[in-house]
């Protein structure tokens, strides 16, 4: 064995290798032990000795440490993530110090979906040893995720499942790693797919907000999921996934059912988002008056919002009553009951209770049209008829 590699000189002359290069050889060739110096040197410059690749023993002249670990010694990059098998010991920082190392042996060291060379932005191989068959490119090296944890932004979701196609740009149709509210809606991505528990155990509880309703969604490329001009975490305002009692339903245009989107319910003369579609959304033709978009009948005259406002726009159109106004109103268009306060007030002012109208059958909106035995109140409009 001329050169010390541990294959003798015969099966050089096989293998077709240059027995006086101790770094010209095949592994698996190797029948005798291998001197010092062969031990000694890094045949593939990965900066690793051969000895730490076949031994897992640290050198204290090199600064990576294997730590165990072994690695092939005629292979820079034993694994083909692109990363150099002494770079993946030392980390994207170059410390050996630091706690950022990845695995030599695995493309993914947190196993996301991401290749190790991609998450620390690489779009070229660290060495030429790497496979390009196997080697994913990143596509936008100004970005990075975390080798180390399979959740970056811990928002529930998987670095590799928000990078679909595992490239490290954020390309259309995907969500974030590096943001945990990609649309900047106010309400994370996790959440807004639904995610009640994280997909890794990497994702930090204390930023993850799991969905407390998983059964209903919401977009996380669109700030506003039901176009009604209101952003999603506007209306689910604890952004915690669920529609609680006091707020509007982000994927639901009219809460409340009554036939007024509600953005236009709430004042909205311009949507709060530009992902909200024109299409769909009904500004507020009249922005200083307002109804409840969780009220169907906002003034309790036992009249739906959306029948009295009947183009559904916010404006008090001629032909229209008011929905604001308890005592503008259609009794025809009654189809819910009025409230106990509608009940005991006195609409036309003819000292007779609305609800002592509806009993008597009289209209609760004419002055003129009354039971005289009825009266309880003190009259505040004549009769002129």
């Amino acid at each position: 064995d001329n050169d010390g590699d541990g294959v003798l000189n015969s099966q050089e002359t096989i293998d077709g290798t240059d027995p006086n290069d101790h770094c010209d050889l095949l592994i698996a060739s190797q029948t005798v032990p291998p001197d010092a110096a062969y031990l000694a040197t890094d045949c593939d410059n990965d900066g690793l000795t051969n000895e730490e690749e076949t031994t897992g023993v640290d050198d204290p002249f090199t600064q990576a440490d294997p730590n165990g670990g072994l690695t092939d010694p005629q292979d820079s990059d034993t694994d083909n993530d692109g990363i150099g098998d002494g770079n993946e010991y030392l980390g994207a920082d170059g410390d050996p110090v630091t706690n950022d190392s990845t695995d030599p042996n695995n493309v993914d060291t947190d196993n996301d979906g991401i290749q190790d060379g991609t998450e620390i932005g690489l779009s070229t191989p660290q060495s030429a040893d790497t496979d390009p068959s196997i080697f994913i490119p990143d596509a936008d090296s100004s970005t990075t995720t975390d080798p180390q944890d399979a959740d970056t932004d811990d928002d529930g979701l998987m670095d590799g499942i928000e990078d679909a196609n595992q490239d490290g740009t954020v390309n259309s149709g995907e969500t974030d790693p590096n943001n945990v509210d990609t649309d900047n809606d106010g309400i994370q991505d996790g959440t807004e797919i639904g995610l009640s528990t994280s997909q890794s155990a990497d994702t930090d509880p204390s930023i993850f907000i799991p969905d407390v309703d998983p059964t209903t969604t919401t977009d996380p490329l669109d700030q506003d999921t039901d176009d009604d001009g209101l952003m999603d975490g506007i209306e689910d305002t604890n952004v915690d996934g669920t529609v609680d009692s006091v707020e509007t339903d982000p994927y639901n245009v009219d809460t409340d059912n009554d036939g007024i989107q509600d953005g236009t319910e709430s004042g909205l003369a311009t949507p709060q988002s530009a992902d909200t579609d024109p299409a769909i959304f009904e500004p507020d033709a009249d922005p200083t008056t307002t109804t409840d978009p969780l009220d169907q009948d906002t003034d309790e005259d036992g009249v739906l919002d959306g029948t009295e406002d009947v183009n559904g726009n916010g404006l008090v159109d001629s032909g229209e009553t008011d929905p604001a106004d308890p005592c503008d109103f259609v009794l025809s268009n009654q189809t819910i009951p009025p409230s106990l306060s509608w009940e005991s007030i006195d609409c036309d002012g003819d000292g007779v209770t609305n609800a002592q109208e509806i009993i008597d059958i009289t209209d609760p909106s004419d002055s003129c049209d009354y039971v005289l035995a009825s009266i309880t109140l003190t009259p505040t409009t004549l009769c002129n008829g």
